[in-house]
């Protein structure tokens, strides 16, 4: 699980989003991953500046912290993600 906050991803920061992508790895070989993105942007937008970290319907869009996983379970939020929809 990855969570990306309030970071729009300019397209001149070059440099960090190939240091993300180097880190995460190739998404289609993640597939059980989740990606939570906490933005006030519309869905549509931030699933379109972040298909590279996005795994066929594997993410959440929430436009506040406080309605996010990781807000909700700081310490355990992969643990708490997979107990709620595999278990």
């Amino acid at each position: 699980m990855i969570t990306i906050f309030g970071y729009s991803a300019p397209q001149s920061d070059v440099s960090a989003i190939d240091l993300m992508k180097s880190a995460w790895g190739d998404v289609s070989q993640r597939v059980m991953e989740q990606t939570e993105i906490i933005d006030i942007r519309n869905e549509d937008d931030l699933c379109s500046t972040w298909e590279p970290f996005i795994h066929t319907h594997h993410y959440e869009t929430h436009f506040s912290f406080y309605n996010s996983w990781i807000a909700n379970h700081p310490r355990r939020t992969g643990e708490a993600y997979i107990n709620q929809y595999n278990n």
